[in-house]
């Protein structure tokens, strides 16, 4: 299957449009605001535009001037830049080497790990890559982890400059090694006195301060609202997490994006080889 220019804009458009309305269309589908009605969503806060590309002026327009959340829509330009410059077949590779001999199961020198952007190497797909390893041959690394990044050349990025949330785990930054989406997830549960906090992989040199304070209220609403967390790098790297948890919130998990990209990997690779 191939794709062409005048082709995906076209598909883009429908998508963006979110319905297929014919030349003659003089006002909204029924189907359309039934669906829009069924939903709960007014008229008002929907915009779209349906065009031929070769028109002067569009078959089908509301709202077409009003600033939009643009939301996952904003997906179709990625993707299209990434069928237009790596085409539909490419494979991101992420390459193990050993620097050392490998004798007795032993890895006697450092095992330098290549990343060129692969942006699912879930647990599960680093799991696997362990295995691999393993399999050929290598049981314990005597050397280091080296984490090989050249493949991007990023410039300095604030992963707080979108909305102001750089913990937020959709703000993870690009990384030419990217683990499970740079996310980390903390476990929280309400013991008798306070609320125990467990990331979900090890974080070596990492100081956890729960400054969250337990209320026995049933009630658990937004209960993320009220937990606001932080990292500081001083003398020593804390993630400290403050706010106050409701008993009635039971066990919840806060998935968030805290560390760089580089210092992410280390703690999941480490963490899951030495399972």
């Amino acid at each position: 299957m191939t794709f062409s220019r005048a082709a995906f804009r076209f598909f883009a458009g429908l998508l963006l449009a979110g319905l297929v309305v014919s030349a003659r269309a003089a006002e909204f589908p029924a189907a359309f605001t039934a669906a829009l009605k069924q939903a709960g969503i007014p008229l008002g806060n929907v915009a779209l535009v349906v065009q031929a590309l070769d028109a002067a002026e569009p078959v089908l327009a509301h709202n077409a001037e009003a600033a939009m959340n643009p939301a996952s829509v904003m997906k179709l330009v990625t993707s299209f830049a990434a069928l237009n410059q790596l085409g539909p077949g490419y494979v991101w590779t992420t390459e193990l080497w050993a620097d050392g001999p490998i004798a007795d199961g032993i890895l006697a020198g450092n095992l330098i790990i290549k990343g060129t952007g692969d942006p699912t190497l879930t647990l599960e797909r680093l799991w696997l890559l362990q295995r691999e390893l393993r399999a050929h041959g290598v049981r314990h690394i005597r050397g280091n982890l080296v984490l090989d990044l050249s493949h991007f050349d990023l410039p300095e990025m604030d992963p707080g400059a979108f909305d102001g949330e750089p913990l937020a785990k959709y703000n993870a930054v690009p990384g030419a090694l990217l683990a499970n989406f740079n996310a980390i997830t903390l476990r929280l549960k309400p013991e008798s006195e306070h609320v125990q906090i467990t990331p979900d992989i090890a974080l070596p040199g990492v100081v956890l301060d729960s400054q969250v304070r337990l209320q026995d209220t049933v009630g658990c609403g937004n209960w993320k609202d009220a937990i606001t967390p932080s990292v500081s790098d001083g003398r020593g790297m804390a993630l400290e997490i403050r706010g106050d948890y409701a008993r009635g919130c039971g066990e919840q998990t806060l998935t968030l994006n805290l560390f760089d990209p580089a210092t992410t990997f280390d703690f999941i690779f480490r963490g899951l080889w030495a399972e």
